[in-house]
């Protein structure tokens, strides 16, 4: 089984030795064991994230529920591999906002990869002017470049960067949490009964 993951640590990432770790990639060796599968991970960089799944060069990867992948390319697992804390980040001294409702008219910095839960579109359409990043790491970096704008990102990928960028100087708000999901290719053999499987894997990790 081919297994798909992005940069987005502690979620998942390579390790010194270049070896995929984190949690995302423990879940899916458990997913994998159970359903007697050999996990081959392969690192997807996160511009061609899309491209990989669209081409069938990935079984199965993380995604959320209403993410931009249609419905006849990937199933998607009925529990959550686990949830995500979606905050907005700001440069110390800028002007705080506490919903989605405050980001419209900023100037907003997204990961292109994410659909934040479904809002993509509708945060590019309210922003005054977005600026686009491929990662946390490069959203922190643009951060620091325009000081009167808003990163959107995941609190517990952000929080590994925090002394390498000095988040003291960074203010945070969580706006959303967000569940993140199996996802798996409809071209994977079989895939309607492995999808089935993989359900009743997560359902045993949840009530342990």
């Amino acid at each position: 089984m081919l297994i798909g993951f992005v940069d987005a640590p502690p979620y998942s990432f390579l390790d010194r030795n270049q070896q995929p770790a984190g949690q995302l990639i423990d879940v899916f060796k458990v997913i994998a064991t159970e359903l007697k599968l050999t996990p081959e991970f392969i690192y997807v960089p996160h511009k061609r994230q899309l491209a990989f799944i669209e081409q069938g060069m990935v079984d199965l990867w993380a995604g959320q529920k209403d993410s931009r992948v249609s419905s006849d390319l990937a199933l998607t697992s009925e529990k959550p591999l686990f949830v995500m804390e979606l905050s907005v980040f700001w440069p110390d001294g800028g002007i705080p906002v506490g919903s989605f409702e405050h980001l419209k008219g900023k100037h907003l910095i997204l990961i292109s990869s994410y659909s934040y839960g479904g809002r993509f579109e509708a945060l590019v359409n309210g922003a005054a002017n977005v600026s686009y990043a491929i990662n946390h790491e490069d959203a922190l970096d643009k951060l620091h470049q325009f000081p009167a704008a808003y990163m959107l990102g995941y609190s517990s990928i952000t929080k590994q960067l925090q002394q390498k960028y000095q988040l003291d100087a960074v203010k945070q708000h969580a706006l959303d949490r967000i569940p993140l999901f199996a996802k798996l290719s409809t071209q994977f053999a079989n895939a309607e009964q492995t999808i089935i499987e993989i359900n009743a894997v997560l359902a045993s990790l949840e009530s342990q």
